[in-house]
């Protein structure tokens, strides 16, 4: 950090003190570098100031910090777009930039919901019922209820084969009812 900006408290009133602060911090610099920097006795001071700032800063509404955020991602980019193009530069440094232009693209393209939602195919299986089905239906749930619920009572653990008998005759008796197609 440079020494000939540094700011002392009578240079600024408590709010662009901790604008400066938020601001430092946002570019990388640490809270003892800030602190140096815009006059705090040590870290905490500073970091006390940026989050007074910051606090301010997500009273913002969103639209408008996508915006900011989006204005920041084009200047990024533009400033990685003049290497890519500069046929000064190594040939590494063009392939790197290359690379984090197509990252701000790709984190521009998440901000703003510009790509195309994923595409989701799911199968469902319908069951055309009568009432009269709907009732046996019904029936046989309650049928099966109970018998978990005397095997619980028993203590008893239905087997898989009971399970999958009892399945099997509730198919069966949809398909002799036409509730249930091949």
């Amino acid at each position: 950090m440079s020494t000939e900006h540094t700011h002392t408290a009578d240079d600024l009133d408590q709010s662009e003190r901790d604008r400066l602060c938020w601001q430092l911090r946002i570019a990388g610099h640490s809270y003892a570098e800030i602190a140096a920097e815009v006059g705090y006795a040590g870290p905490s001071g500073a970091y006390q100031a940026a989050q007074r700032a910051m606090s301010q800063t997500y009273h913002e509404p969103p639209d408008e910090l996508r915006t900011l955020e989006a204005a920041r991602l084009d200047q990024l980019e533009a400033v990685m777009m003049a290497t890519v193009v500069d046929e000064a530069e190594t040939a590494a440094s063009r392939t790197k930039a290359v690379g984090m232009v197509l990252r701000i693209m790709e984190r521009r393209t998440k901000l703003l919901g510009l790509d195309a939602p994923t595409r989701i195919q799911q199968d469902v299986t319908t069951w055309d019922t009568t009432s009269e089905q709907s009732e046996r239906m019904q029936e046989i749930m309650a049928e099966m209820e109970a018998m978990m619920m005397v095997h619980k009572r028993l203590d008893m653990d239905t087997t898989h084969d009971e399970i999958m008998a009892t399945i099997q005759r509730i198919e069966d008796e949809l398909r002799e009812t036409g509730g249930l197609s091949e």
